[in-house]
């Protein structure tokens, strides 16, 4: 999203057309302070999103600049001098410390040296991966042994997404984390046992400090791709993990040639798949595996005008990975605010519009907590501009399917063992004054069949508790009152309250006196406007700040 300034500032640019494309694409990340992790400005992908912006402001880019020729002006480069053979057997004890070590290629100069040996040496080639590399360089008595390159993490390798158990928004949120070693050479004239797995070791040791020093993040983990026909034994004594193999050919991996001439095409190239952590006590599966979603009010505000649809305001944040389901979430808003409360073929009329729209809901890219995301960056703005304090409140609900028992899947009981059920827990903000602003949080559940897994169907007040304490946080410590009924009336969430109350999370409580519990309370004096739509409920507790434990009484 674009600030105001920077729209105005583009579609001025644009009038007057004098600069570059490259020039407003430089210019456009620095008025919106638009860079990577390692602080350097995302001109290229500014420059890939140009023609949408102008596309969006209504104008046109200007013409591309080419150079003479055609084609980029690239400096000459002088010949490529021949690497002297290197004759080197011995065993690994022999060599010691200071005879083998790792050169990492900082400058120009030395990336195209490290480079040309692939090219000459390698069987694949020096690598074609787009993005972060890191190339090591090895060196034995002063002549070159090898070399060993990592690039960034390759986007789709299915093996690695099963292990992991990785979605697409986990995946995106952590693919950076994760490093690839394509490259491992090591010249034909060295033999030497076990030189492979040492520098496998030495590599892996500084790899995590190198690449965060040059790209700003840190990866936790390696992964490479073997060929199906090697043993792959240097990555399994250093300790690597074989999770499966591919299903074809690695990215920018040449097509193998035919056999015999005008003979069929051979088949895809099969790799292994090896993973490596770089944290101790299998820490780095913890990192990877992190669904934490983004903070309540991380995205960043939008300036629309009062023409613009509900739809727009309310889905417009959407991070899903895919524009295809940003795109189609947009349009069933639309027909939703058109056609309110009404079932989904008489809200999408034609045929294909239906079909479409079945196929975004049952699409495994795009669950419940992706649809409500844009909702809750829109119900936090709304949140923020209003200066009193809010009501968040929480219940829990059932759906009976026990008529469609036989055709239905996941329900679990509702009170007898013959019915089936699925529970639906929502928490929705209110203003003072019973005006709606959105829904904070939905959870669908069903209750487990088991009698002793009851007990953790309260743990969805804590997570409301969690949502309550986030919407506190995006409004800058303004007060949010947690509302539930009898059901919620557990000490420890009136304890884990109390740890936050100075964030400006209340709790408002309707006790359930059949468990006959004692508790010293102190009530603290509620603002006006929040007493008066609940003053004429006795048999709630207003702001509850417990001072010592419940006893219960004999």
């Amino acid at each position: 999203m674009l600030r105001p300034s920077t729209v105005k500032w583009l579609r001025s640019a644009l009038c007057e057309g004098s600069a570059s494309r490259a020039e407003l694409a430089r210019e456009l990340c620095r008025r919106d302070d638009w860079r990577n992790a390692g602080g350097k400005l995302c001109a290229a992908s500014a420059r890939k999103g140009l023609p949408r912006l102008a596309a969006g402001v209504g104008l046109e880019l200007p013409a591309p600049r080419r150079r003479a020729g055609g084609c980029r002006r690239r400096s000459p480069q002088p010949a490529q001098p021949a690497h002297p053979r290197v004759d080197l057997k011995c065993p690994l004890e022999a060599l010691g410390k200071g005879r083998v070590r790792l050169c990492l290629a900082r400058s120009a100069a030395e990336r195209r040296h490290w480079a040309d040996l692939l090219a000459a040496e390698h069987p694949r080639g020096r690598g074609l991966a787009p993005g972060c590399r890191l190339v090591y360089g090895v060196r034995a008595d002063g002549g070159d042994v090898g070399a060993i390159s990592f690039v960034a993490a390759s986007l789709r390798l299915p093996p690695r997404d099963r292990h992991l158990g990785w979605d697409e928004r986990t995946k995106r949120r952590n693919i950076a984390k994760l490093v690839l070693q394509d490259r491992f050479l090591v010249r034909p004239g060295v033999r030497v046992p076990n030189l492979a797995s040492h520098l496998l070791g030495l590599a892996l040791r500084r790899l995590a400090d190198d690449w965060q020093q040059r790209y700003g993040v840190r990866p936790v983990a390696v992964e490479t791709l073997v060929a199906r026909r090697r043993r792959a034994s240097c990555y399994r004594a250093a300790n690597f993990e074989k999770l499966g193999q591919t299903s074809g050919r690695a990215w920018g991996e040449a097509p193998p040639k035919p056999k015999r001439p005008g003979g069929p095409p051979p088949g895809p190239a099969l790799k292994q798949v090896w993973l490596r952590g770089l944290l101790p006590k299998r820490a780095w599966e913890r990192v990877l595996r992190d669904r934490a979603r983004p903070v309540l009010g991380s995205f960043p505000e939008l300036h629309l005008g009062l023409a613009e649809h509900w739809s727009t305001r309310e889905f417009e944040r959407s991070d899903l990975p895919d524009r295809r389901l940003r795109e189609r979430l947009k349009a069933l808003g639309q027909a939703w605010e058109h056609n309110p409360g009404r079932c989904l073929p008489a809200i999408c009329p034609g045929c294909a519009q239906e079909q479409a729209a079945y196929r975004f809901l049952h699409n495994p890219r795009a669950q419940l907590d992706d649809i409500l995301q844009p909702h809750r960056e829109a119900m936090a703005e709304r949140c923020r501009q209003l200066p009193g304090p809010l009501l968040l409140v929480q219940d829990t609900t059932t759906l009976n399917y026990t008529g469609l028992k036989d055709r239905t899947r996941g329900p679990g009981p509702l009170k007898k063992r013959e019915e089936s059920s699925r529970g639906l827990h929502a928490e929705v903000a209110f203003t003072a004054g019973r005006r709606p602003l959105g829904v904070s949080g939905l959870e669908v559940w069903a209750r487990p069949a088991e009698e002793d897994e009851r007990e953790t169907e309260s743990q969805r007040w804590y997570r409301g508790l969690r949502q309550g304490l986030e919407l506190a946080k995006a409004r800058g410590g303004r007060p949010v009152m947690l509302v539930g009924d009898r059901e919620s009336d557990i000490y420890d969430l009136f304890k884990l309250q109390s740890e936050h109350e100075e964030e400006g999370l209340e709790l408002l409580v309707r006790l359930h006196l059949g468990r006959q519990r004692k508790a010293r309370v102190r009530c603290t004096q509620l603002r006006t406007e929040m007493l008066r739509p609940l003053r004429d409920q006795p048999d709630f507790l207003q702001n509850a700040r417990f001072e010592r434990s419940f006893g219960v009484l004999s």
